[in-house]
């Protein structure tokens, strides 16, 4: 199996999922992914980002998995932030995997250890089978929710001059040991 990894933008320009204090989910996937290829290219591990396009959700979705099962890589992780309609209740970070999947719950393990140095609950990996990108991927699958976006002082954490960039550096930091543990 090759030593790619994808990394999948978060939702679309059209709909840029979760908004607040400035941000958007779509915005946030796009930046932490650059810095998370550099880190990982920089380790020797090839790296593609890839983008749904245009499109309602749900073709959007179709579409980045085709384009992840194209390319055949060891892995996929999407990155995106979490929100929720009770701002001062919900908060914390929390890596998603296939249920069932152990190569994916391997790897949202990893990534969620990493987790574990940012100043916010660290709620570690979760098994899920309804989310359509873990289900039609090939290969290992994670998604990642490293803070709550409605949470004022979580979100804030992305507008420090290098919050993105220190999220970038964990999630790299834990899909490289899964990749070199393989």
């Amino acid at each position: 199996m090759s030593k790619i990894v994808v990394l999948s933008n978060a939702h679309c320009k059209e709909d840029p999922g979760a908004s607040g204090f400035g941000f958007t989910e779509y915005a946030y996937s796009c930046q932490v992914n650059e810095v998370i290829k550099t880190k990982l290219v920089g380790a020797g591990i090839d790296c593609r980002i890839v983008d749904g396009g245009k499109g309602n959700a749900s073709a959007t979705l179709k579409q980045k998995a085709e384009l992840i099962n194209a390319i055949n890589p060891v892995c996929a992780v999407e990155n995106h932030l979490n929100a929720a309609a009770n701002a001062t209740a919900s908060y914390g970070s929390e890596t998603i995997h296939w249920q069932g999947s152990s190569a994916g719950k391997a790897l949202a393990e990893s990534v969620s250890r990493q987790f574990k140095y940012l100043p916010f609950k660290e709620k570690g990996a979760t098994g899920r089978s309804d989310l359509y990108l873990l289900r039609k991927t090939k290969c290992p699958a994670i998604i990642t929710e490293p803070l709550f976006l409605s949470h004022e002082l979580e979100s804030k954490y992305l507008s420090y001059k290098r919050g993105i960039e220190v999220l970038g550096q964990l999630i790299a930091e834990g899909i490289t040991s899964w990749v070199n543990s393989r």
